[in-house]
This record gives structure tokens, C-alpha cells and sequence, in this order.
């Protein structure tokens, strides 16, 4: 026999689907429902067009972004060139900075895609959330530190292999 729970409440279609959809998001992987429902009221789902700036280099990083379905192409602007640093699709996340205060865009945010779904995640209520969920914060900042060292370790190799291409130094200045 089944017990029915009056407290438990139940989640739309819409919910369950985001959850779902949250639960394959490398920094939300280890998420409880009880932690998607705390964050959930704070993700804006806003539709992006082909060649819409999501975000600049050197913008403040306000926001998080998820994307739910397109592409985004991150780039970096040296002088009049663009080089692209990498295409991200959807379950992908830019602007990681904002897990972080006061920080400022690394890189330029430019859809590709005909048509780009992405969730918003503003700062201001990311560290609303920290504050109130500690478990939240721990599982957020442990994901970013993780991808900080992968990040590292892909630059040393690089330099390794390419037999310092570029001043390694440089990219340990203003740490």
C-alpha cells in the first residue's frame, strides 16, 4: 500500500523537464530536487537570435548561462581579429565568473544558431542562493574549481607540447 504524502509537492511537466534537463549540467550533476526547486524560481529562460551578443569582453559578469538548446560561439577579440576559443551547445555553461564577485568577462558570447534558448542566472540571485544553501554553494564553487584545474592542466600541456608557443608567465600574472 501507497501512503500519501500531503506535504510532498508535486512538480509540473515544465518543472520535471528543466530538473532533467539541470541534472545533466555539469555544475548541477550532484543536485538534490529539493536543491532544483531552490534554484529554479531564479532561472530566466530568454530566446537569443543568430548573431546576438550574449555577452563582451570585459562586460562585469552579472549572470550565468545555461544553454538549452543552439550553439554560442566564445571568442576573443585581439586588435580587429576574432579567434574562436571554443563553440558551446546545449548543457554547456558560460560566464562562470558570476559564481565569483566583482568579476568581468573574459571573452565575447555571440550566438550562432538560428534561434538559442539559454537560462539566465543572475548573479545577484546566485548569491542569494550561497548565502541561504551552503550545500549549494559547496557543490557550485567545487564543480568551478575542478574546471579551473582542468583548464590549467590543458594550458600546460599545451605549452609543453608546443614548446612554449606563448610566455607562460603570462598567464599567471594579476593571479
Amino acid at each position: 500500500m501507497k501512503i500519501y504524502n500531503p506535504f510532498k509537492k508535486n512538480f509540473s511537466k515544465q518543472e520535471l523537464d528543466a530538473f532533467e534537463f539541470l541534472a545533466n549540467v555539469s555544475y548541477f550533476s550532484k543536485f538534490t530536487v529539493e536543491e532544483f526547486e531552490d534554484i529554479f524560481p531564479y532561472l530566466h529562460l530568454r530566446t537569443y537570435k543568430q548573431n546576438e551578443v550574449v555577452f563582451f569582453r570585459n562586460d562585469p559578469s552579472q549572470a550565468v548561462y545555461i544553454v538549452k538548446t543552439g550553439k554560442i560561439e566564445i571568442n576573443l577579440d585581439i586588435k580587429d581579429i576574432f579567434e574562436v576559443v571554443e563553440t558551446v551547445k546545449s548543457g554547456d555553461i558560460i560566464g562562470e565568473g558570476a559564481f565569483l564577485p566583482k568579476k568581468r568577462r573574459k571573452f565575447n558570447a555571440i550566438v550562432t544558431s538560428d534561434d538559442c534558448e539559454i537560462y539566465v542566472f543572475p548573479q545577484v540571485s546566485i548569491f542569494e542562493i550561497f548565502n541561504k544553501y551552503p550545500s549549494i554553494k559547496t557543490k557550485v564553487l567545487e564543480v568551478y574549481a575542478n574546471n579551473l584545474e582542468k583548464k590549467m592542466e590543458n594550458i600546460l600541456k599545451s605549452y609543453r607540447e608546443n614548446h612554449g608557443f606563448f610566455e607562460l608567465s603570462q598567464a599567471f600574472q594579476n593571479l
